[in-house]
């Protein structure tokens, strides 16, 4: 048998050919014209691919003498067991990125993940030699367009890849420059200077232009955060400078291009992320997705070169870092758990035969009523956490019918085993995966929020793009919200100013029962022994480019 594990795909699919043909351990006889017919080969050649096939180990052949005489075949070892052997070695070696490629083009994707926790056992030294991160998640590749991700777990792939103008400082908790390195903001006017030292992924160059493009793209077309830039009015450039005329005083706005939502992109290749950001997309499959640090970079980069994510069922044993799905049945020593702001909620959906005010105090004060081990909340920001939650209204009524809730598959356990703590029938509650929930007149989505460290642009985009604004408000009375907060904004000097006053928003979605904050939720997760430099941002997510292997 030969000494290597390792065979070309030519040489792969010649055995999965012959695979085809023939059962493993019978000998057939055929004649060299067949088997140049089977092998797609000339009649010439048989003879020296046989040599080689033999010399693999993988078949036996005796030639027949003469034209048109019998040969004898015998196949050894089986196509499917020889290639997962082949991918296992070569994820040994830390070439994960071509074990997949294998895979894929023999269609064994399934059976490449069944059993990839085990093969990177194999690799764990070999994946610190080439600076390689394995990152297990739980689920698969995420919204990677800036404006339309609404999921913390495309927050990873986001700060990865693309880049803000500007960027929020957690320690001074202020807006700092940062593709923009000198910005300026009076007279509803923002003005800032771009770095000459930023390019793309592709090598092209970052300039005013795409920074226009990406500003208007944002005000013109419909996607998840358009309200947020219902204030601009116009965006002009002049060499290196682009100037942002707004509306209305809105100091919010300068926090806004510091999301990670408003992330630069290169908006002439919208079907794949091309951002400035310190690390650049290789692979992009729903399954499997990585990153290759940018050597280019303008800044402090990543300390990994390459990061490799794999979305698994399975506990992978060599995964450098692990999130797991569920906190409360997890009794791993090793885990850990990370602190979120934001927090588990009921949203009580609008329509014409919603659930009556006093049904909707009554769900709020039997779930409100509920043991979760968890700490209860009384906001959906931390920030205003300390504040009291009281009800006005004291009027209580059972629901007069089924109430549908609508959850995420994440989520769902957890909601059955509050269910199971109210005393009503089991048959009061219908309980929907979001997939299918357009079959059904929703009462109540139960979700869960979180948010970063910049606290007043958080609580108001939640309040203005949540589903909280979009599904459990009429339209009247989401006009009146956007009214509110340009009121307020316009009388705020700073976003230290307009946070205090979103708190009166917030207690008055509560009241009037569109919403109830439930308890406060926590992401768990593994990290391997030879990781360091690990930190969970206030999102539960952790900061690639401040881990390294050590």
């Amino acid at each position: 048998m030969g000494s290597s594990p390792f065979y070309s795909i030519t040489q792969l699919r010649r055995l999965q050919q012959l695979n085809q043909l023939y059962s493993v351990g019978t000998t057939q006889s055929v004649t060299v014209g067949e088997l140049a017919e089977n092998l797609s080969c000339s009649e010439r050649n048989v003879s020296k691919l046989m040599g080689t096939l033999m010399d693999r180990g993988w078949l036996d052949w005796k030639a027949g003498r003469g034209r048109g005489n019998l040969s004898q075949v015998t196949l050894l070892v089986d196509f499917k067991a020889v290639t997962l052997k082949q991918l296992r070695a070569l994820v040994g070696v830390g070439q994960v990125q071509t074990a997949f490629e294998i895979a894929e083009h023999f269609d064994f994707q399934i059976d490449f993940k069944a059993n990839l926790s085990n093969w990177l056992q194999d690799a764990e030294s070999e994946l610190r030699k080439q600076n390689t991160l394995i990152y297990a998640t739980p689920f698969p590749l995420p919204e990677w367009r800036p404006m339309h991700a609404r999921s913390s777990r495309s927050i990873m792939l986001l700060e990865g890849v693309f880049d803000t103008l500007l960027r929020f400082d957690t320690v001074t908790q202020r807006v700092i420059p940062h593709l923009a390195h000198h910005f300026s903001y009076q007279d509803n006017q923002l003005s800032f200077r771009l770095r000459s030292d930023v390019y793309f992924h592709d090598n092209h160059r970052l300039t005013a232009e795409k920074v226009k493009d990406n500003l208007l793209i944002r005000h013109n077309s419909e996607h998840s955060y358009k309200i947020l830039f219902r204030h601009l009015e116009s965006v002009t450039i002049e060499g290196q400078w682009v100037h942002i005329k707004l509306r209305q005083h809105d100091p919010v706005f300068v926090h806004l291009l510091a999301d990670v939502h408003s992330g630069i992109f290169d908006t002439e290749q919208p079907t794949f992320p091309n951002g400035t950001g310190p690390y650049s997309v290789g692979m992009f499959k729903s399954f499997h997705w990585s990153l290759t640090k940018n050597h280019r970079y303008f800044a402090l980069g990543g300390l990994i070169d390459q990061v490799e994510f794999w979305e698994t069922d399975s506990s992978p044993k060599a995964a450098h870092f692990e999130e797991l799905r569920d906190l409360s049945s997890n009794n791993d020593e090793d885990s850990q758990v990370a602190e979120q702001d934001g927090g588990l909620v009921l949203q009580f959906i609008h329509h014409n035969n919603m659930l009556s005010p006093e049904e909707r105090h009554w769900i709020v004060n039997q779930f409100r009523a509920v043991e979760m081990n968890m700490c209860q909340a009384n906001s959906i920001m931390r920030c205003h956490q300390n504040e009291g939650l009281y009800f006005f209204t004291t009027t209580s009524a059972l629901p007069r019918r089924p109430v549908v809730i609508e959850v995420r598959h994440v989520h769902r356990n957890l909601l059955l085993k509050v269910l199971e703590q109210i005393d009503v029938a089991s048959e009061s509650w219908v309980v929907v995966d979001k997939g299918d929930a357009h079959d059904y007149s929703v009462d109540i989505y139960f979700d869960c929020y979180v948010f970063s460290e910049d606290q007043a642009f958080q609580y108001y985009e939640w309040l203005l793009t949540s589903d909280v604004f979009l599904r459990c408000l009429s339209v009247e009375n989401q006009k009146n919200m956007t009214r509110f907060l340009d009121e307020w904004l316009e009388e705020s000097q700073t976003s230290d100013d307009f946070l205090l006053k979103m708190h009166k928003a917030e207690n008055w979605l509560i009241q009037q029962f569109y919403y109830c904050p439930l308890w406060r939720d926590d992401m768990i997760f593994k990290t391997s022994h030879n990781l360091s430099g690990v930190e969970i941002n206030a999102m539960g997510v952790p900061t690639l480019a401040k881990m390294w292997l050590d």
